[in-house]
């Protein structure tokens, strides 16, 4: 069991080893996240995989950080394994709480530029 990991450690290790099983296959969250707890001492409710997306945030936009961005969710409760530091492009999405999900910003060849707020 590793003890000192980040979860963003942890996602990544269990993430390495579903992929080598799945393949370029989106992954169930479930096993993602008992894949993660298995290598330490983290609990099942503190793993969410939705906080280390790519392509969508769990956080208000402008509190988000996109450091360690490594999944790219492919509908509720599944998810592509990229890895850390990849050359990803894509859109970010966000849903506020009890409303529709809105662009917030975008990668491009790996560098996340978010868009600008409006007032």
């Amino acid at each position: 069991m590793v003890n000192d990991l980040s979860r963003a450690d942890v996602l990544e290790h269990a993430g390495k080893k579903l992929r080598a099983q799945y393949g370029d296959k989106a992954i169930p969250r479930k096993e993602i996240v008992e894949e993660a707890c298995k290598n330490s001492n983290y609990t099942e409710s503190s793993i969410l995989p939705s906080d280390f997306c790519y392509n969508c945030l769990n956080k208000d936009p402008a509190s988000a950080s996109m450091a360690n961005a490594m999944f790219v969710k492919v509908d509720r409760g599944w998810y592509e394994f990229l890895g850390r530091g990849q050359s990803y492009s894509g859109e970010v999405t966000w849903t506020p709480k009890g409303k529709s999900a809105r662009p917030v910003g975008a990668w491009v060849d790996g560098y996340y530029q978010p868009y600008a707020s409006k007032p």
